[in-house]
Parts: C-alpha cells; sequence; structure tokens
C-alpha cells in the first residue's frame, strides 16, 4: 500500500480511492456539489454533456465548472477530478471539448450511445492521452451476454477503452444507487460507484445529507 501512495500524484485521491473504492457522484452542476461530494470522500465529478439529458452542461459551461470545481477542492486540500460524459452520436459536442481549452476541464472521457471499435479508434485520436471509459449496457440472454463480455474484453486487450463502466455488474455500477443500496453494491465488489438521482432532492441537486448517508453506506 505505502508503494501505491508513494507513487500518485495526488496521495489525497489515492487515498480516497484506496480506501473506499471508486466512489463517483454524477450529473454534477454545481461546484458546491462537488465540493462536498469531495469533503465525503467522493473521488470524482461526472459532468454530463449528452443532451438528451436534463442535467446536461455545455462545452462551455464544462470549461467554466470544472474550473470552480477544481478552485473550491484546492482551497480545501483536496482534489476532484472531472469525467466528462458524452454520447458517442453527437459529434459536435465531442468536437468542442477536444479543444485545448475544453480537455483541460477533463480527466477521462465516458462514452455512451452504440460504440464501434471505429468510433473508440477516432476518440483515440480525436483525445490523445485521454482515459476513455465506456458505458456499456448487458443484454439478458445468456449467450448475447457472452458474446458482449468477449468484445468488451476484447476492447480493453486492445486498448481502445480502458475501462469498462456497466450498470449491475463488478466492473462498475451506475444507476439507481441509493444510500439504502450502495453498501449492497459495494460489497458486491463492484470496481466504482456511480451516484446520481439517488442523491438528489431535485433534478441536478445534489442533496448534502444524502451524499453523506452514501458515502457512510460505503465506509
Amino acid at each position: 500500500m505505502g508503494s501505491v501512495l508513494n507513487q500518485a500524484d495526488d496521495v489525497s485521491l489515492a487515498v480516497r480511492r484506496l480506501v473506499f473504492g471508486e466512489m463517483k457522484v454524477c450529473g454534477i452542476t454545481r461546484a458546491d456539489d462537488a465540493t462536498r461530494a469531495a469533503l465525503e470522500d467522493f473521488s470524482a465529478a461526472g459532468v454530463v454533456l449528452a443532451k438528451r439529458s436534463p442535467r446536461a452542461v455545455t462545452p462551455e459551461g464544462l470549461a467554466v465548472l470544472s474550473n470552480e470545481i477544481k478552485e473550491r477542492t484546492k482551497a480545501l486540500g483536496l482534489t476532484m477530478p472531472v469525467t466528462a460524459v458524452v454520447d458517442t452520436d453527437e459529434t459536435d459536442v465531442l468536437r468542442a471539448i477536444a479543444s485545448p481549452a475544453a480537455t483541460d476541464a477533463f480527466t477521462p472521457l465516458q462514452i455512451h450511445g452504440d460504440v464501434t471499435d471505429a468510433d473508440l479508434e477516432g476518440l483515440r485520436v480525436l483525445f490523445p492521452g485521454k482515459a476513455l471509459h465506456l458505458a456499456a449496457a448487458l443484454p439478458e440472454d445468456p449467450v448475447a451476454l457472452a458474446e458482449a463480455a468477449r468484445r468488451l474484453e476484447g476492447l480493453l486487450e486492445r486498448g481502445l477503452a480502458d475501462r469498462i463502466v456497466v450498470d449491475g455488474t463488478s466492473d462498475g455500477l451506475a444507476g439507481g444507487l441509493t444510500p439504502e443500496n450502495a453498501r449492497t453494491a459495494a460489497a458486491a465488489g463492484a470496481a466504482g460507484l456511480d451516484a446520481n438521482s439517488g442523491v438528489e432532492s431535485a433534478p441536478s441537486l445534489k442533496d448534502p445529507r444524502l451524499l453523506a448517508l452514501f458515502a457512510g453506506a460505503v465506509r
């Protein structure tokens, strides 16, 4: 454990991830919410740019919001990496956040939609050096599930994706997580827990009490 922390660029963030695992609060639209989440040991903030989402921000808004999060968490001696959450078919959004000013605003890119291998190859070119997290919905049919799992494993092996975020599996859990079921999800061995509407008092408004309860359930 000591060697892991010694090699970390950000020891505070490394400790949070080591002790509590990867806890991301997604759908962030306010810097105050991300700061509160960082104080509750969440280790990443997801900012949604997918236009279909009621929590969507613009590419310009991403840069402003990310800078506010950075300033506020830095004042507390913390860091809160931002994940940009996008739909693969919204090429105008992807082009906008590929600009030098925007790419500094986020660390990984989380991609949703019907993503092809060619899409991922193009994203590697468009976002050099950025980690690519692929959100995948797995089928229930055992045969189709096995086929999908083989493809996803191949994407990781070929370096087309750095992480697979899948609802309801041990690689990452997103959607539907609340303070009530967070402990069960963590006990299932999830590599990452993604909180969104389950920690809100209203759409886009993260509730400090629910954030604390969620984090407390995982501790």
